[in-house]
C-alpha cells in the first residue's frame, strides 16, 4: 500500500512527499462509498488534535453519566465502583499511551485532572460503602452477642 501526502492546488493534487514510515492519526472509513477508501491518515496535527479532543469528550462524558448515575444510586455496590474505576484507568492508559503524541500538553494535563477527579469521587464512594457495610455489620454483632 502507498503512503503519500497530497498538496491541495487549484486544479489537481500532486504528490508533495513519499514516506512509508510517516506517523499519522489513522480513520476507518465506517462504509465505503463510490471511492474504496477504508482509512485515511491524517497528518496536520490541529486537526488531529480536534479530532482526537472530540473523541475524548465523548467518552469522558459517557464516563461521567456512568459516575453519576453509581453517586446517587443508593444500592451501589464496591463492584460498581471497581468496575467504573477500571474505565477511568482505561482511558487514562488510552490518554497517556495512544492520545500522548498527538494531542497538545495543556489539553492531556486537562484531560488527567478531569479523569483523576472522577477517580477521586469514586474513591470517596467506595469508602463510603464500605463505612456503612462496617457500620451495618457492627449493629448485627450487637443484635447477635444480645440474644
Amino acid at each position: 500500500m502507498d503512503n503519500h501526502i497530497l498538496k491541495k492546488s487549484t486544479k489537481k493534487g500532486k504528490i508533495v512527499y513519499y514516506d512509508d514510515e510517516l506517523i499519522g492519526y489513522i480513520i476507518k472509513t465506517k462504509r465505503a462509498n463510490s471511492l474504496n477508501v477504508n482509512e485515511v491518515t491524517i497528518f496536520k496535527p490541529s486537526i488531529i488534535d480536534r479530532i482526537l479532543t472530540s473523541n475524548f469528550k465523548e467518552k469522558y462524558k459517557k464516563l461521567v453519566m456512568i459516575v453519576l448515575s453509581l453517586m446517587r444510586a443508593s444500592d451501589t455496590t464496591e463492584g460498581d465502583c471497581v468496575i467504573a474505576l477500571n474505565e477511568v484507568a482505561r482511558l487514562k492508559d488510552i490518554l497517556l499511551h495512544k492520545y500522548h503524541n498527538m494531542l497538545k500538553k495543556e489539553k492531556e494535563v486537562f484531560f488527567l485532572q478531569q479523569l483523576t477527579s472522577l477517580e477521586g469521587q469514586l474513591h470517596q464512594k467506595m469508602a463510603s460503602i464500605r463505612a456503612f457495610r462496617n457500620m451495618f455489620e457492627m449493629v448485627q454483632e450487637e443484635h447477635r452477642m444480645g440474644r
